[in-house]
């Protein structure tokens, strides 16, 4: 009678010897800041909780890949980790154009847009971001402030005056 050998099964990797220390739960959580879709407002996001650093840049790629909008990963300081622009180069995305689209002026102290300038810009804002145009010309604002450039700012403030004035169906 001849014998026959049976295929092994692959033995298990699961025995104690490959078993890997798990950290002690220190209680510090790391948070996911993301949305269903992108909305100015910071009220309403969502936020998903992680114990580890790796668990949170995993869920944060995994929420991207289903199409979410990912603001940003806070440590469990409450600082922000990676910011959305971060965090889509760590996982290898391509930039939100709704995200970085901003019409940004020359950085000259000297320009000064007369009512025109201004009327277009304003215009061409709310062309491209719609009921958002208000927030994103004040937060161009708020971004020359920071860099002292104010006459940039104080046209950009004109600018938030004249978006606001006007309803985004209306040009």
């Amino acid at each position: 009678m001849v014998q026959t050998e049976w295929p092994r099964q692959h033995k298990s990797t699961l025995s104690w010897q490959h078993l890997s220390a798990r950290e002690a739960d220190t209680g510090a959580r790391w948070t996911v800041i993301w949305d269903t879709k992108r909305n100015a407002a910071s009220d309403g996001r969502n936020a998903a909780v992680e114990k580890v650093e790796a668990a949170a840049v995993d869920r944060a790629r995994h929420l991207l890949r289903m199409g979410f909008v990912v603001y940003e990963i806070r440590d469990p300081s409450g600082s922000i980790f990676l910011n959305e622009a971060e965090l889509r180069a760590r996982c290898g995305l391509q930039p939100d154009t709704q995200a970085t689209l901003r019409i940004a002026l020359p950085v000259n102290e000297e320009t000064n847009l007369d009512g025109d300038q201004d009327d277009d810009l304003a215009r061409a804002m709310i062309e491209v971001h719609g009921d958002h145009a208000a927030s994103i010309a004040r937060e161009n604002a708020r971004a020359a402030v920071t860099a002292g450039q104010m006459a940039a700012a104080k046209n950009w403030l004109h600018v938030v005056e004249i978006v606001q004035q006007r309803r985004p169906g209306v040009l």
